[in-house]
Parts: C-alpha cells; structure tokens; sequence
C-alpha cells in the first residue's frame, strides 16, 4: 500500500514536472530550468551530463541523441542571471544503434584562463574504444584521442573524469581493460596532445572520479573489488594507494577535497544501503557519516552521487536516492553536525546528476526524461525560499516549511488546532523586533507565522528552527530557544525549548500565532528576581500568566488559598515555563482570587509569592 500511494503522489508530481518544459519551476527552495540552447529542435538531450563553473560561467557538457545519430554538446551562459544561452556540439556519430557506445561519461572542466575541456567515451562496434577530448580556446578544437585500445572491442576510457585546478593543464582519470591485468589511468594535456600514465593496475576499476589540490597532486577515487580506493600523487612524485580504509561493498565514488586538501569521498554503501561520505583523517583512515537510506542496492550506472566542497568548507552532494525516487541533495556545514537533507525533484528526473558551486549556491544538473523528442537537460539553482502557504485540514492537521539561507523551518499543526480548515502561511523575517529585556537576546533567525482565522490554536503547535554556525557566533548552543514576540506588551517571550546543538535546530510548543526567533536568554543565579504577570490577569479577556526569571529545571507549583495544589509546572534547562492559561492539572478552570505561587529550584530553595486572577 506503501508504494501504490507513494506511486500516486509522483504521478500528480510528473503532472507537475511538465510544467518545467519550457519554463522555471520553483520546487520546495529549488528553482528548476531547462537552459535555452538556441538549436530550433530538441533531440532528447541530457544523459552523461556534467556541470562545471568557473567565475561566472556556468558550462554544461552532455549527450544528444536521435540526432539522427549522437552528438557531444556543450552548452555554457553566465551567470548569476544566466538569461542567454550559447551552445554547440563537439563531437558526434552518425548511428543511434544501442550497440554503440558514443557520448559516455561526459565530463567538463574550465582553467583560470578561459581554457575549458570537455571529454567523453567511445566505443563503436569492433572499432578501437577510445576516451577523446576537445579543448575551446575561443572556439572548440577538433577532437583529440587521448588514449585508445590496442585491441578491438576492449575498453580504454570507461568512467572517465576530467578536473583541473588554477591556470594549470587538465587531468583525465579512467579505466583501461588489459585481459589479466587491468589498469588505472590518468593522462594530462600537455599543451598539444595528451601525455598517458598509469595510476595502478591489477582487478578492473569503475566509478572513477578526480580531483585536484592545490599543489597539484592527483586525488583518484574509485572502485576496485566492490570497495572504495583511494589514490593520490602525481606522475613525477609516485603514488600512495590506500585500499582497505573502508570494508563494505559501494557503487559510484565522487571526490572532492576542502581548502586544506583533505578529500572527501561521496558513495552508495550497498551493504547498508544507505549513502555515506567518507572524510580522509589520517594514512587510510576515513571517518564515515551516514546520510540517509537510498536503497543503494538498486542504484544503477545512470544514478549518481555528486560532490563538491566550497570554499568556507561546507560540504554540497547530489544524489539520487533509489528508495524514494527522488533527485535529492545533502549540506553539511559542520562535520561534526552530520547533513541537511532536501528533495530537489522527484522521479523520473534527477538520473546523471552533477554538481557545482557558484559561491556557496550549488547548480546540479540532471536528465530529465519526460522531456521533448525522449528528455531534456536541466539544472537546479538553490534559492532560499522565505514563503509558503499551506491548507491546514481541520479534521487531520498538516504541516508548512520553508527553507530561508538560515535552514528549514518547520510548523506541524495537529488536527482540530483550529475551528476549521485553516490556511497557515510562514514568512522568513530578515528584520526582528528589538529586545529591550536585558536577559533575552534575540538572533537573526525568525519568521512569522499568520492564518486565514482571527484565532488563536487550541492545541499546541510544534515549532522547528534551524540555524548556520554563523548565524549563532558567541552564543551557546546548549541554551538557545525559541520565543515569540508579544505585540501588545512590546517583549519577547521564550518558550520552553528543546535544542539539538549537533543538529543545528531548535524545537518547541506554543499556543500562538505571532513573530518567532531564536533567543538567548540569560540564566538566572536564583529565584529571588522571580515573577509571574500579569497580576492581576483577567483570563476571560485572554490573558495568560507568564512566568519570568526562573533557574533551569525550576518547579512551580499554583496553590489555592486553602494551599491546595492546583496546577504543577516545570522550567527547562534555560529557566523558561510555559505560559498558564489557568485550566488545573484536574482539567478545572480556576476563579477569581488570590493564589499562592511556590517555586523551588534544584537546590531545594524556595520562594513563595502571590498573583491575582479576575476571571
């Protein structure tokens, strides 16, 4: 039942996705578009694609068939607007035939000079299988072989990756079948042709992928026995191969490194299913961080993991994600944090995935299948989306995020909150109010939250916040919570919170529709300075009693005049209670009167004080 539901959601989601043919969509925070490549007709474009920016230009390198035959193309636009396309195809073959094996594993790369490269596989019939390149110096040059088999039929330039650092020539990694041995390749562009190494040799190696540090050293990641290898140097200083850092079986490695060099490897772990990314801390020695479940037992050769590392170190990767067919993408801006995950499109799109980064904004693009002539290439652009508006069914509740440059924000609302169906919009704020209360810091994290109904909810809603590291610089983690801003007593109000300082969040509970943020609020030494407001409170005008200036895990205990105890309540670890709306723990309401309030912090001192009630 599971899957025939999950079945029907992507079918109404693959309506949706035609809209994207010809214009932008914007899909929970991702803006999806189809570029412009100013050729009249499209001919199912899109598969082996690869992304690579450089400065402002964004190039796209992949295949397109049905031409009739195939064709190498590169399209390229400048961004951050990337309004106008130019485009033109490289390389081509006059058959379609399945059977031959013309515009594999694409890659595209670009130097500081303006040089760009574009590689790809080929391997037609019986004929000589090669990997060829072509480098644009103004114009696209005539196609080069970089290495071809010496036998016919056996491959020589499978999972070939091209990467290249500063003004430097470009590297080339790839596979190269020799019958009992068996090589790893690597060849550089030496300003005319091609100059050809090998890297290792022994069983057959897949999933390639390089990348370049900034010394120039060669960092290849690959699959060799069903396992991740690593190897590293350069032809003239030799190489260090580090095999049995990481013991279960993978598909697929995509490598990148940060700015001190140390790489990073993205994979599919078929033993767990899940996808991981492996960080390099020592001579074979990887740390591991599990992302999520992906059923990497049924990723195939056309489902990737892409990774890429800018320049403040935070980590970006595309992926497909078999379990919910989805293309789906992972941030970690802290290692120690582990990864935020975001759903980019679902299926059928999202296969040959690439990534890169313009700043910190990653580009993935993609092949889209439900496209014109067979598919499309398009590419995701990450904008913040600070807005949304969601229908809250009274009898089943619902939920809305948004997922601002701060992180995702979260607002789940259970049924019959409200007196009917309500339509709940949240809307980041840039701008807070100020706090003029000496023990509450506000931080610039927050939204507003706003329905259909003048009401207020009848049942608590649950609030999720999370957070950059910058954006909590000089604050402690431990003792953020969230609050709300009171409009009528001009003050932030805390509420009790629980924060996850290792996942960059802040959850809580609240009655209320109004302003929320982050708040720091300073811990009380004792109870002396402790007060609850307003005195009097009229309940029946809507006032609730607030309780201000609590030790962390204080008890607060309402008693009637006769001193029985009416209502218990408890502060959090940062001192903050809920607010009382004057219902007994009995489920009675309380009258008018005068009652005694009995606090007691985790030392056993007390304070014992009054508050009136007009009912």
């Amino acid at each position: 039942m599971v899957k025939f539901s999950r079945r029907l959601i992507f079918s109404f989601l693959l309506v949706t996705n035609l809209l994207i043919t010809n214009y932008g969509l914007l899909w929970a925070g991702w803006e999806i578009k189809k570029p412009d490549l100013g050729i009249g007709v499209d001919y199912n474009e899109g598969m082996w694609s690869s992304i690579w920016i450089r400065g402002n230009t964004l190039r796209l390198g992949f295949l397109m068939g049905n031409v009739p035959g195939r064709r190498v193309y590169q399209a390229e636009t400048t961004l951050p607007n990337a309004i106008t396309w130019s485009s033109s195809y490289v390389d081509q073959w006059g058959s379609d035939s399945p059977a031959d094996r013309f515009g594999e594993f694409i890659g595209i790369c670009e130097n500081l000079d303006g040089n760009a490269w574009i590689i790809n596989y080929e391997q037609i019939g019986a004929i000589f299988p090669k990997v060829k390149s072509s480098k644009k110096n103004g114009t696209w040059q005539p196609v080069q072989t970089i290495e071809q088999s010496a036998v016919f039929g056996e491959p020589c330039g499978e999972w070939a990756a091209i990467s290249v650092y500063g003004s430097t020539y470009p590297w080339v990694a790839y596979y190269k079948y020799g019958g009992a041995v068996n090589y790893l390749k690597c060849a550089q562009f030496n300003g005319v042709d091609w100059s050809t190494f090998t890297v290792n040799s022994g069983d057959s190696f897949s999933y390639i992928d390089i990348a370049m540090s900034s010394d120039n050293r060669l960092f290849i990641s690959y699959i060799q026995s069903n396992q991740v290898r690593l190897s590293f140097g350069s032809p003239s200083y030799g190489w260090t191969h580090e095999l049995n850092f990481y013991a279960n079986s993978v598909k697929h490695t995509s490598i990148a490194l940060d700015t001190g060099n140390t790489p990073f490897i993205a994979l599919y772990d078929t033993q767990t299913g899940k996808l991981a990314c492996l960080k390099r801390t020592g001579p074979a020695i990887f740390e591991v961080k599990d992302i999520e479940y992906v059923n990497a037992a049924g990723i195939t050769d056309d489902e990737r993991c892409a990774i890429a590392i800018s320049t403040s170190n935070v980590i970006h990767i595309a992926y497909y994600d078999d379990e919910e067919q989805a293309l789906k993408y992972a941030k970690c801006t802290s290692w120690d944090k582990g990864f935020s995950i975001y759903t980019v499109i679902p299926a059928p799109a999202g296969k040959y995935c690439s990534i890169a980064l313009y700043g910190e904004t990653p580009y993935i693009s993609f092949y889209d299948p439900n496209g014109t002539n067979g598919g499309d290439i398009k590419y995701a652009k990450w904008t913040s989306e600070d807005s949304n508006t969601v229908t809250i069914p009274y009898t089943t509740g619902g939920y809305v995020t948004i997922n601002p440059v701060t992180g995702l924000m979260k607002v789940e609302v259970p049924a019959f909150t409200f007196t009917a169906d309500i339509t709940l919009t949240i809307t980041a704020l840039t701008t807070l109010p100020v706090s003029n209360q000496p023990d509450v810091k506000v931080i610039n994290v927050g939204f507003e939250m706003t329905t259909s109904r003048s009401e207020q909810p009848q049942k608590p809603i649950t609030i999720t916040m999370n957070y950059r590291d910058m954006d909590v610089s000089g604050y402690d983690e431990n003792r953020l919570v969230i609050g709300y801003y009171d409009d009528i007593a001009k003050m932030w109000k805390p509420e009790p919170s629980q924060p996850y300082p290792s996942e960059n969040k802040v959850m809580c509970t609240t009655n209320h529709l109004s302003k929320f943020a982050l708040l720091q609020v300073s811990l009380a030494p004792g109870l002396n300075d402790a007060f609850c407001y307003p005195s009097p409170a009229r309940l029946s005008q809507g006032d609730k009693i607030n309780f201000r200036n609590f030790t962390p895990n204080a008890e607060v205990k309402i008693l009637s005049p006769a001193g029985h105890i009416l209502k218990k309540l408890f502060a959090d670890v940062n001192g903050v209670l809920p607010s009382w709306d004057g219902e007994t723990d009995g489920g009675g309401k309380i009258g008018s009167g005068v009652y005694i309030v009995h606090a007691s912090d985790e030392k056993g001192n007390l304070k014992i004080f009054k508050i009136m009630i007009i009912k």
